[in-house]
């Protein structure tokens, strides 16, 4: 009886250690996936901005060339620098609702996720 008795507990002591690092590798793994998306967005977003950053550049001394033709050169190029310092005071003001909110909501989509493995 009693050598029974050990023997199942020996028996049980090697399936919950199996379990445990089976346990472990899912969340290393899960671990993983989520760091490779955080910085896949990371790297998509910096790209992103930078592509827009240049895109208004050229944008901008397009319309400073269209606004040359109808006042001064010096006249123009304000104008353009005026409406960029409005669109940044604009994005500046609604940073939350348009930037930090939709970040915040995917960083704890992506931290937070349900594993229906789990379940």
């Amino acid at each position: 009886m009693k050598s029974d008795f050990s023997a199942q507990l020996q028996e049980l002591y090697i399936v919950a250690k199996r379990y445990l690092s089976f346990q472990i590798d899912v969340a290393k793994y899960s671990l993983a996936e989520r760091v490779a998306l955080l910085l896949g967005g990371l790297a998509l977003g910096l790209i992103g901005l930078l592509s827009g950053g240049i895109l208004v550049l050229f944008l901008a001394f397009s319309a400073a060339s269209l606004f040359r033709t109808i006042m001064s050169p010096a006249l123009a190029h304000l104008t353009v620098a005026g409406c960029i310092a409005v669109l940044f005071l604009l994005l500046y003001l609604l940073r939350k609702p348009l930037i930090l909110n939709p970040i915040s909501r995917l960083v704890s989509k992506i931290i937070f996720k349900n594993d229906n493995r789990n379940n």
